[in-house]
């Protein structure tokens, strides 16, 4: 059984990143964001990769800002054995605070490259709810005022929000910690009640998703054209 991770030393919420995305999002001006949200099982992974060769047949380009959670626990197998064999609750929760501490500052960081790239369009698997779903609930109470501001503010960078439903089954595989159906129906519950209480719009439903895709194609033409 692996050893229960040590107490974090600084905090998951900081003001500074709360810097980071308002600069970050002021640099995003004249470039479009689409944030996938939605519980794990829910296919966001292979909908943003067919979104990418969908623009790529257009001839435009996409930038993917892959999942954090996942590429963090692909190159930390401790961290992934702390949150699926836990000592006890009490471990697991400081795992789980670490790989969200990770987690934020990886998707900061990945929309601050994309602002230095040469891409106009980029697709991010999960984006603040998710984030949010998976942190506040876990910052002490001084904290989480922060925490769902940074969220929010993670959020509403971008230009749309794609909330996909569940999929109605659960697949295990090395990298997700979760358990059974009924998690993957709280998360999506989760996600959704965040994007709410914000008020941020999202597309749902297949003919919305057709239609969002045709106007994203029709944006970065015209943008590619200027």
């Amino acid at each position: 059984m692996p050893a229960c991770p040590n107490m974090l030393k600084e905090k998951i919420a900081k003001k500074a990143d709360l810097k980071r995305i308002q600069q970050t999002s002021k640099a995003l001006a004249n470039r479009r964001l689409v944030q996938v949200e939605g519980a794990t099982c829910s296919g966001k992974s292979t909908f943003v990769a067919n979104t990418r060769s969908e623009f790529r047949k257009k001839g435009l380009n996409v930038m993917v800002i892959e999942e954090a959670a996942s590429k963090i626990l692909n190159e930390n197998q401790n961290l992934m054995n702390q949150l699926e064999h836990p000592a006890n609750y009490s471990c697991w929760r400081k795992a789980k605070k670490k790989l969200q501490q990770k987690v934020l500052n990886l998707q900061i960081s990945s929309l601050e490259n994309f602002t230095k790239s040469n891409y106009e369009f980029a697709v991010m698997d999960r984006g603040g709810a998710s984030t949010a779903y998976h942190t506040v609930p876990f910052l002490p109470a001084g904290e989480r005022d922060l925490g769902e501001r940074i969220c929010k503010e993670l959020s509403r960078i971008s230009s749309q929000v794609i909330l996909l439903p569940e999929l109605g089954f659960f697949e295990k595989t090395p990298f997700r910690y979760q358990k059974n159906p009924q998690e993957i129906k709280e998360e999506f519950v989760g996600i959704k009640f965040y994007l709410d209480r914000w008020k941020i719009k999202y597309i749902t439903t297949r003919e919305q998703l057709d239609l969002a895709k045709t106007s994203d194609l029709s944006k970065a033409r015209s943008k590619k054209q200027e």
